[in-house]
């Protein structure tokens, strides 16, 4: 299972903290929780979303959750 956090504008995702396009080099969090601390403790100021990745590949059973 992967965590990883998606620019909502941009469509990229956070990877070491900047921002890539290729999703399978999106920095991978432990849980919902890890991620949102490093949002808070770094300041990123886009709108994101943390995206739930049962596998290695995005599929159909991918969770998202934004808030708007």
């Amino acid at each position: 299972m992967r965590t990883i956090i998606q620019n909502t504008k941009t469509g990229e995702y956070l990877r070491k903290g900047e921002w890539t396009a290729d999703r399978s080099l999106a920095q991978s969090f432990r849980n919902v929780d890890e991620a949102v601390h490093y949002r808070l403790k770094h300041v990123l100021k886009a709108e994101m979303q943390v995206i739930f990745q049962p596998g290695d590949e995005p599929s159909e059973w991918d969770v998202t959750v934004s808030r708007e």
